[in-house]
């Protein structure tokens, strides 16, 4: 098995832990962090993709915002006060809080 089938393997378990998880209908708190994951888990299968097509800077490009979204799920859940979460709760979608912030 390479290394592209592995981390389909990987993202495909992700998605069955996330969507059988007991914590997804936990409160607003949670369900950022779900959301947050799951952004991050789509960019990570177009990097992929776009790393099987050799185009290594637009994956490179994109892997950054992946990270992002994993770095804001982890502020969520660890750092942001629950003022903070109730902003970014009342927003159409957590991408929109980079809008909002320039």
């Amino acid at each position: 098995m390479d290394l592209f089938e592995q981390s389909m393997t990987m993202v495909n378990e992700l998605n069955q832990e996330l969507s059988q998880s007991e914590f997804v209908d936990g409160g607003l708190h949670l369900d950022l962090v779900y959301q947050c994951c799951d952004i991050s888990i789509e960019h990570g299968l177009a990097v992929k993709t776009l790393l099987e097509t050799e185009l290594f800077i637009s994956a490179l490009a994109l892997f950054r915002t992946q990270f992002e979204s994993l770095v804001r799920a982890y502020w969520i859940l660890f750092v942001a006060t629950d003022e903070q979460v109730c902003e970014l709760g009342v927003l159409d979608s957590i991408e929109q809080l980079t809008l909002k912030e320039t």
